[in-house]
């Protein structure tokens, strides 16, 4: 499969955080570390997407592009999940996640690694945990794509 949908990359989020939900409940309403729900659920999305998309990875706090530092408006990017094909453009998924908060800031250097930067991530997420929400940068704008 070379192509992957729009529609498919919602469903493995949704099902993702669900995962999250179901398995890691004391990761999610204890004060742990963000990162560590991170990784719980770059583990559960590596599992999905590597199987039916072999040439894609899912990396945490990734700041590369191919032997550069990636940079966004002269700021050093780092992405706390992204979904790639490592040395190449093809930049399947990036998203940002908060425990508390949603931040400004945070949304809009994710929207602009959507439509005005050279690294055109095809599907922009932000995850509020603590909310169980999911939002989806589309037409230029935020749509909430799961709120629980």
């Amino acid at each position: 499969m070379d192509i992957v949908s729009s529609e498919y990359i919602d469903e493995l989020i949704v099902s993702t955080l669900k995962e999250v939900e179901d398995n890691d409940k004391f990761l999610l309403y204890n004060k742990v570390h963000e990162t560590t729900i991170v990784f719980r659920f770059a583990h559960y999305l590596a599992n999905k997407i590597e199987n039916d998309y072999s040439d894609y990875r899912v990396d945490i706090e990734y700041n590369r592009d191919k032997d550069q530092v990636k940079v966004l408006d002269n700021k050093i990017v780092r992405i706390d999940l992204i979904v790639h094909k490592r040395g190449t453009k093809d930049n399947l998924v990036a998203i940002e996640f908060k425990k508390n908060n949603n931040s400004l800031t945070d949304k809009e250097r994710l929207g602009n690694l959507f439509s005005e930067s050279e690294y055109k991530y095809k599907n922009v997420y932000f995850i509020t945990f603590n909310e169980n929400k999911i939002e989806k940068y589309k037409n230029n704008e935020w749509e909430i794509i799961v709120q629980r």
